[in-house]
């Protein structure tokens, strides 16, 4: 019997995302849309390994990111996640916002230099390095898993 269920699709597949104050989605990431775990299996750690199984599902289809719009006033199950909840499984504030922050996760934080990064419990790792030409951070190796 399933016990829960989460929603993730390309930015390009969810367009009112847009109306969202922190919106856009990085056209390199994938959006975390909704998810739900029946109440009796709640606080188990079900929601992370939820978050963890897109994560691989994700990096074997070869997107780097998952980003999220969460509800920073939630008070009972909505369409959109608490704020807190995707802290507690691993999300980063990446847009501030009173009532709907921006999250994100991504394989590596951004490229500091030359090192390799891994993403606990999902297998990957990437080396980045910042382009003498440009100046941003790019991959420089594969990932594992």
């Amino acid at each position: 019997m399933p016990v829960g269920f989460v929603l993730y699709a390309p930015p390009a597949y969810v367009p009112r995302s847009t109306a969202f104050p922190t919106s856009p989605v990085s056209p390199d990431a994938v959006q975390l849309i909704t998810a739900f775990i029946i109440p009796g299996y709640q606080g188990q750690g079900l929601g992370r390994v939820m978050v963890q199984t897109v994560a691989k599902d994700l990096l074997r289809r070869g997107f780097k990111a998952i980003e999220a719009f969460g509800d920073a006033r939630w008070k009972e199950p909505a369409c959109l996640l608490p704020a807190d909840h995707l802290l507690a499984v691993g999300f980063k504030t990446v847009r501030p916002h009173p009532s709907h922050p921006g999250f994100g996760w991504s394989c590596g934080p951004p490229c500091p230099g030359r090192r390799t990064w891994r993403w606990p419990s999902t297998g990957c790792s990437v080396r980045c390095r910042r382009s003498p030409r440009s100046g941003r951070c790019e991959r420089a190796g594969g990932r594992g898993g």
